[in-house]
């Protein structure tokens, strides 16, 4: 018996136990927080006890939502998963869930593991929990305060996918270039999606992106093709370095709204229509990285359609609240890409929306907000109706938008509360609401005490 885990699992169960009956929180960190200061190979111990493999998926944005594709696509499987479902993905998210799902003496009764993790704790995460696959969907600029500049996390990956061998499998973004190139470094099997679709794409890069340079010799890039972002069909015209040939993909787009997309899913196996209950051009690579890893490991075509056709909103992206004959909308946006990929999806239709913006600037988020001045917010000028502010940060959010000429503020207003509710009940059918993490966590808060949705940690 491993005295050290045996202690460690206990404090942790009973720690998840009194947390969740002062109903103060889903006990999604804590428990694996303090777990982990008794035992801090909890993780690697508990991971050999699983009974196939792990799965770790990282990149900055979408790594929830894919998460959540690829368990809904196992669960059709038959398969058992474990899981950090509500997105707590540090170490200490990682152990909660293993604390959570095992026995008192250890046993684990779940086939496969599917980690979420966080882009700095990723190569942390790979060395504890020895991923049969390694999933890295994008690379963007995010929280500049505590990652900095995206040329160390991409160093850092570089590393990891090095560490790989030959008996893993690495599932990467073809259309990133920054991502891609991590297939040139590693041993593993690489599978590779992206989309093919290029009628869907633009013609040049945004004003201001992450990854305008080859990531091998610093030429500019050029792009035929730019789908989200920096995300495209690129070549370098110096050296070799160009997009590789996709494993997975979609030549076929043919509907994206706010709230649901549609396309054809090409994979090694076959072709296949997929529906897909989550809009956005992001959210398709999302189902797109979800099938190819499945694929890796065996899925069959017919699961990955059912699973990604079950697949449901998870919280805070593009989840739903209906009150009083209205529609909430909650879109998350946490760094420039993540907020031009939004407005893109909700502002490429005719109609004008209702439109509540909330940011904050805590740990969570960010301290740093300057990165609100890499977005263009110019075409809600003529797309929005009513419009909303809130949050710690909401001056400099109005700030920002005046500079783009965008000034039709309903309410500024740095309280919460006063806001939403004045949002829901000024706004015609359908209110969109824009929140950084912590805005997005205290929206949702006040719509559970109004009655609406399930505590995240619950959903």
């Amino acid at each position: 018996m491993d005295f050290r885990l045996q202690t460690a699992l206990f404090v942790g169960k009973l720690t998840a136990g009194l947390i969740r009956k002062l109903g103060k929180s889903g006990a999604t960190a804590a428990p694996g927080l303090y777990a982990l200061k008794i035992d801090p190979n909890l993780v690697k111990k508990l991971s050999q006890r699983i009974k196939l493999y792990s799965i770790v998926i990282s990149g900055t944005n979408g790594k929830t939502t894919t998460a959540r594709m690829l368990a809904s696509i196992v669960e059709q499987e038959g398969l058992k998963v474990i899981h950090n479902r509500a997105g707590s993905n540090l170490l200490r998210g990682i152990a909660s869930a293993l604390v959570d799902k095992a026995g008192w003496f250890g046993k684990i009764e779940d086939d496969i593991a599917i980690w979420e993790t966080d882009e700095a704790v990723m190569p942390i995460a790979v060395s504890q929990t020895d991923p049969k696959v390694l999933v890295i969907s994008n690379l963007f600029r995010d929280q500049l305060d505590r990652y900095g500049e995206i040329d160390k996390l991409r160093k850092i990956w570089t590393k990891t996918a090095s560490k790989l061998d030959k008996k893993k499998i690495l599932i990467i973004n073809s259309d990133d270039p920054q991502v891609a190139n991590l297939g040139n470094k590693t041993s593993a099997k690489v599978y590779y999606f992206g989309i093919t679709d290029q009628s869907t794409g633009q013609q040049s890069l945004p004003p201001v992106t992450d990854a305008k340079f080859c990531p091998n010799c610093q030429t500019p890039l050029v792009y035929q093709a730019v789908y989200v972002y920096h995300m495209g069909k690129y070549q370098c015209p110096k050296c070799a370095f160009k997009h590789p040939k996709v494993t997975v993909t979609t030549d076929k787009i043919t509907k994206i709204s706010p709230e649901s997309a549609q396309f054809e899913l090409k994979t090694q196996e076959g072709s296949t229509k997929i529906d897909l209950m989550v809009g956005g051009l992001y959210n398709i690579y999302n189902a797109l990285a979800a099938a190819t890893t499945s694929q890796s490991i065996g899925i069959s075509l017919d699961n990955i359609k059912k699973g990604l056709a079950k697949f449901k909103a998870v919280f805070g992206r593009i989840e739903k609240f209906n009150i009083d004959g209205k529609v909430i909308s909650l879109y998350l946006v946490k760094n420039p890409a993540g907020f031009s990929a939004v407005i893109n999806t909700l502002f490429t239709e005719k109609d004008k929306k209702d439109v509540l913006i909330a940011i904050n600037d805590l740990i969570a988020d960010g301290t740093d907000v300057s990165w609100l001045w890499d977005v263009d917010f110019s075409i809600m000028r003529t797309k929005t109706n009513k419009l909303f502010l809130t949050g710690k940060r909401a001056d400099d959010m109005a700030l920002r938008l005046k500079y783009d000429r965008v000034d039709n503020f309903s309410l500024i207003d740095n309280d919460f509360q006063t806001t939403i509710i004045k949002g829901v009940k000024n706004c015609s059918k359908k209110l969109y609401v824009l929140p950084t993490y912590t805005a997005m966590l205290e929206i949702r808060k006040i719509l559970n005490q109004m009655g609406h949705g399930v505590k995240f940690w619950e959903d």
